[in-house]
């Protein structure tokens, strides 16, 4: 019988509620609506009208949908469309309702995209203008092809849409052997297929089978991926499996490239980011399920920026080849290791219920990572950060234990790189700690909680003044004086630092403004930059922009830059410095000797200067007073054959000052000579210690 409108029946728990009611109360096919929140009730809807499709909650107020079908043979027989919908993957359950009769089990998400899908499926019913379509074809249900066999293999259930894609009649397929079957259509999934459920055997985990061509199709090409779901019993033994189809369409050869790529990285040949994290999904889902522990590995080859600069990205890339080959030799087929990131793989390790058992995994990659890659006859050595994460004891969740992975390699960072470190529960407090204190400059910047203070710097000779470095502070309401050394990296992380690097730029020539009204003006300012700012495309315009609007010369300026610069674009940074160069800033590096030190790249770079770090300067307080001496008289040494002028700071004792001053250190910083000031007191420092007339000179 052909009808203009269906006849459609929601039982949910909550039917008052759901969103499901209000999403298809208004469906223009929907001829009517029927809406309970109890089987009883559903029973008695099913025998008073003539019902079309069925879409029902699986767990009720008053019972299941086991007990709906099991009391609705009628319905069932009539192959009325059953559509349950299931709040968790409880695939044993789910077989239940699929033998009992379900057309579908549908998953619920958070952001309800089933409620769209149910809304398609309902106008698809009407389109096709068939009242009692079985929504088991394979078109209309791609995601549920279903099929159960026993601990010998052999099919003991299939649904409609499963035999559809086997190209097979559904009562001639019970009692006979799943490899048998898929044999007949490609031999490589039978080999796929037999080697999947060895290793669920083994881990008693789901395992990716592969996607595998459809032939019975002749005017488009159709993919199918399976999925390998082992059921235990109580005692925690496999009872049985269920293997799960779904079917892509695909309509051209780039279509095709693009399916085939879909879930592995292109360089490595394992898995890609996406598909690691749903198959991680499936295996913690299971986990939670049957009480098993699992671990997540998160590893980062050290130093791989610097090794790609130097190698170039075609032997770079045979380094990640070789490396990612290594690793899989090392682990176990049961396990799942994917590529991330650039130079990041995450491994999923089953059955890990001792932390031993990671740690001797971690251990078997750091021994062998060893012996060094050989490319093009050429030896490489390589070490590796790795962090690791248990489930459930560090989280529950799939956010959760990705988040204590990654806490877990950067404690491995932190500790000199080249080891592995466990997950420490302390580290989801500091991180709550870095986003309230981001939460915090953000409302910095609106009450103007910042400041800046100005500290001077000397000429090591005479004392006279050559200028001050502007030093931002941060005077929290409630947690007093913020360290910038806290604050900037986490400022940096959170995307904050042009922002506030703006800021300090803007108050800095504000400040010189001011301070050349007031009669002062043949000093320099330096200016912390934070690489970020370099890297924005517009930044040389806008800082050349912000000094002509406050009247303040660019040769007055001095731009601070670290050694993390040559961790990032060399010749663009190398272009921004001297195209800030050519209009008059001063260039200086920061806190030479901490960080990247690559003396290749400073002989590229515009500098002017160079300041010792304070962590050099303090040694020459302590017994290893001789080795830093050595170190600083070095720098200097470089500096002076470059003809770059030195400046050490944080300079404490006269002891300090004196050794500089006698290894040729040109300027001097430090609370020996002055403290930072604020501005009332920076003007109070120039009328007090400095002749008016010297500074008004231009000098």
């Amino acid at each position: 019988m052909i009808k203009n409108t269906l006849n459609v029946l929601v039982a949910c728990k909550r039917a008052d509620k759901d969103p499901i009611v209000e999403a298809l109360i208004s469906h223009r096919e929907i001829n009517q609506l029927y809406v309970t929140d109890k089987i009883a009730e559903s029973l008695k809807i099913c025998g008073d009208h003539c019902i079309d499709v069925i879409i029902i909650d699986f767990f009720m107020q008053d019972g299941s949908v086991l007990d709906f079908l099991q009391n609705n043979r009628a319905i069932v027989d009539a192959h009325i469309p059953i559509l349950v919908l299931s709040d968790q993957n409880a695939y044993a359950l789910h077989l239940c309702a699929y033998r009992k009769g379900a057309a579908q089990v549908i998953l619920k998400d958070e952001n309800n995209r089933y409620i769209k899908y149910l809304y398609k499926y309902i106008k698809k019913l009407h389109d096709n203008n068939i009242s009692h379509i079985p929504i088991m074809q394979p078109k209309m249900n791609i995601n549920n092809a279903l099929i159960c066999v026993n601990k010998n293999l052999d099919i003991t259930f299939v649904n409609a849409a499963a035999t559809g894609y086997l190209s097979e009649i559904q009562s001639k397929m019970i009692g006979k052997s799943i490899l048998r079957i898929v044999n007949n259509l490609d031999a490589s999934m039978r080999k796929s297929l037999k080697e999947g459920f060895r290793l669920a055997q083994d881990s008693h985990q789901p395992q990716p089978i592969g996607t595998f061509k459809l032939t019975k199709i002749e005017h488009d090409l159709s993919y199918i991926e399976i999925m390998l779901y082992p059921i235990l019993n109580i005692e925690q033994r496999i009872e049985a499996y269920i293997v799960t189809l779904r079917e892509r369409t695909i309509t051209n050869q780039q279509d095709i490239e693009r399916y085939q790529q879909h879930e592995y990285d292109h360089l490595t040949g394992v898995l890609n980011r996406e598909s690691f994290m749903s198959r991680l999904n499936h295996a913690l889902i299971y986990c939670s399920r049957y009480d098993q522990n699992c671990a997540i590995v998160h590893l980062d080859i050290d130093g791989f920026k610097a090794m790609n600069d130097a190698l170039g990205h075609r032997l770079a890339d045979q380094l990640l080849k070789e490396v990612s080959k290594r690793i899989k030799m090392l682990v176990r087929n049961v396990d799942i290791l994917a590529r991330i990131g650039a130079d990041e793989f995450m491994l999923l390790l089953s059955h890990t219920n001792q932390l031993q058992d990671s740690a001797r995994v971690a251990d078997k990659l750091m021994q062998a990572l060893k012996e060094p890659f050989v490319i093009e006859h050429n030896p490489y050595f390589v070490t590796m950060s790795i962090g690791i994460a248990m489930y459930p004891q560090d989280a529950d969740t799939l956010d959760g234990i990705i988040q204590c992975a990654n806490s877990a390699l950067r404690l491995a960072k932190e500790k000199g790189r080249n080891n592995y470190q466990f997950y420490k529960p302390e580290f989801t407090r500091q991180a709550t700690s870095v986003i309230e204190l981001a939460n915090d400059m953000h409302i910095a910047m609106e009450k103007q909680e910042f400041d800046l203070y100005f500290q001077p710097q000397f000429c090591a000779q005479d004392q006279h003044l050559i200028g001050f470095e502007a030093l931002l502070r941060w005077q929290h309401p409630t947690k007093g004086n913020i360290s910038p050394a806290l604050f900037i990296p986490i400022a940096e992380q959170m995307g904050m630092i042009n922002e506030i690097g703006d800021w300090v730029i803007q108050r800095t020539c504000q400040t010189m403004h001011k301070l050349k009204l007031a009669g002062y003006t043949n000093f320099i300012m330096a200016i912390n930059l934070s690489v970020q700012q370099l890297m924005r495309e517009d930044f040389v315009d806008e800082i050349i922009e912000i000094l002509a609007h406050h009247d303040v010369p660019a040769c007055r300026i001095e731009l601070e830059i670290t050694e993390s610069v040559f961790a990032h674009d060399k010749p663009m940074i190398t272009s921004k410095l001297q195209a800030l160069r050519s209009v008059g800033f001063h260039i200086v590096m920061d806190d030479f000797g901490t960080g990247y030190s690559c003396l290749s790249y400073i002989k590229d770079l515009p500098l002017e200067g160079i300041k010792i770090d304070k962590a050099f300067v303090d040694e020459l307080s302590s017994d290893t007073q001789s080795k830093f001496k050595a170190i600083i008289s070095a720098i200097i040494t470089l500096a002076q054959q470059l003809n770059i002028k030195t400046l050490a700071e944080g300079i404490e004792s006269l002891e300090q000052a004196t050794l500089l001053r006698n290894l040729g250190c040109d300027h001097l910083q430090g609370f020996l000579f002055a403290k930072p000031l604020s501005y009332d007191e920076t003007l109070l420092f120039l009328e007090e210690k400095i002749e008016k007339d010297n500074l008004s000179a231009t000098g």
